[in-house]
């Protein structure tokens, strides 16, 4: 639901709750299929740092 309204997100170990047992990598993947499915763009935290700053500009 986010994705579909322009929310950014984010995803890794630092996001997991307390006990997950799957790598950043596995983590990083699932996060990008569900992006991707959801119609969104996966980019990284430069493109992102860029947008947040032309938004407040």
């Amino acid at each position: 639901h986010a994705v579909a309204r322009g929310v950014h997100v984010r995803a890794g170990l630092e996001d997991a709750p307390f006990g997950e047992t799957r790598n950043n990598a596995a983590l990083i993947a699932e996060a990008v299929k569900r992006v991707e499915a959801a119609g969104g763009r996966v980019v990284g935290a430069a493109d992102v740092r860029a947008d947040l700053a032309a938004r407040v500009g």
